[in-house]
């Protein structure tokens, strides 16, 4: 037999094994795709665990200088609770962090509002007095005043306004 022809017989077969039996899919569950989930609480004490394990994180990064992959890890929480959570600690509003504790507002949702209002104390922090009385100027005075004086917010709004979840003063001292 020549090189070519024993060449051109192996290239003829096929690669599978003969009478290969297939084997189930696992879907990292244990399962062999049908989807069981585990099933453990998410409230404990009127505390949202997750959130929880998130703020644990954001104090060890804030506390011990720990990395956010880390502090996630060692709380079991993600990368992304654990940021979230740091945005909303940054803000220094106590009332926004108790509901997102409590879970009256999501993380996620909580952490949009607080990168909105770090970012507008920066600036603010930022302008000089001629960038401040031009602002001030181009807004008015009465409507800054009853903006950020007048009116007491008791909600917590997203990017768009429609997803507001109303939480009673009660429900954010408790």
């Amino acid at each position: 037999m020549s090189m070519v022809q024993s060449l051109l017989e192996r290239l003829s077969t096929t690669t599978a094994a003969p009478n290969q039996v297939p084997q189930p899919k696992l879907n990292g569950n244990g399962g062999n795709g049908v989807h069981h989930h585990r099933r453990r609480p998410q409230f404990l004490g009127g505390d949202c665990l997750a959130a929880m394990r998130g703020y644990a994180g954001a104090r060890f990064v804030l506390d011990y200088g720990v990395s956010i992959a880390d502090a996630s890890h060692w709380t079991g929480s993600n990368p992304v609770y654990v940021t979230a959570l740091l945005e909303v600690i940054t803000t220094n509003d106590a009332a926004l962090l108790r509901a997102v504790l409590h879970g009256h507002v999501s993380v996620s949702l909580a952490a949009e509002r607080a990168k909105k209002l770090n970012r507008l104390v920066e600036a603010y922090e930022e302008a000089t007095p001629a960038i401040k009385a031009t602002f001030r100027e181009k807004i008015g005075a009465d409507k800054l005043f009853d903006e950020l004086f007048a009116s007491t917010p008791t909600s917590f709004a997203g990017a768009n306004g429609n997803d507001r979840i109303a939480v009673s003063i009660q429900e954010v001292r408790s």
